[in-house]
């Protein structure tokens, strides 16, 4: 029997890890979990964190070992109130007199780099509205205030259900790299093993890179 802390972000916590700690316990009944959230990158060994789960590169450390566990796709899109007062844009660079609202954590807030086969663009742009927390923001833009650039697995459902519509579908932002993260050590407890090993067949079933209006 053991407990498994672990440390992510509210949104990742709430679309890429709640839905599966049923089959997760179903599995491994005799672990306890313990699921910190929290949105601000602090050390997770201080925090006595067994494994921690970040879309944001970890800083070198040879005492951390980095898995990927996916790659996601990031979205820009709006409410249609929004785009019905002010307009869809047309071209990328329609973006620049749009609101934006922008992630503070994400590795750059003052530029987007979009690319569409050969052609690539770098548009410098400014928050109309930030936040450290991918809820907010996309409660924020379903109800009007702009347009957001979040990843997939935070507005999948809501572009699926009419509450956000895509834009630019045929333009590609750089993927999001979903990692996992523990202290490097020869032999590691079963729970961690577990754990890891659970969690990367579980979001590699998972579908985050198909585009909208690919699907049936």
């Amino acid at each position: 029997c053991g407990q498994v802390t672990r440390d992510t972000t509210y949104s990742l916590a709430v679309n890429g890890v709640a839905p599966h700690l049923a089959e997760f316990s179903r599995r491994y009944p005799k672990h306890k979990i313990k699921l910190l959230v929290e949105n601000r990158y602090q050390s997770f060994i201080e925090a006595g964190t067994d494994v921690a789960i970040r879309t944001r590169q970890f800083g070198p450390d040879s005492g951390i070992t980095v898995r990927r566990l996916a790659d996601t796709r990031l979205v820009i899109a709006a409410a249609p109130a929004y785009l019905a007062e002010r307009g869809t844009p047309s071209s990328v660079e329609d973006l620049a007199r749009h609101r934006l609202l922008l992630y503070t954590l994400a590795t750059t807030t003052s530029e987007l780099h979009l690319r569409r086969g050969a052609e690539q663009r770098r548009l410098p742009v400014e928050g109309a509205f930030e936040s450290n927390d991918g809820q907010v923001i996309r409660t924020a833009a379903i109800n009007g205030a702009g347009v957001l650039i979040q990843p997939q697995y935070i507005v999948d459902t809501d572009i699926r259900e009419g509450r956000l519509v895509a834009l630019f579908e045929d333009w590609d932002l750089p993927m999001l790299t979903i990692n996992l993260a523990y202290q490097s050590k020869l032999l590691q407890p079963a729970k961690i093993r577990a754990f890891t090993q659970f969690m990367i067949e579980s979001l590699a079933s998972c579908d985050l890179t198909s585009r909208f209006n690919r699907r049936a």
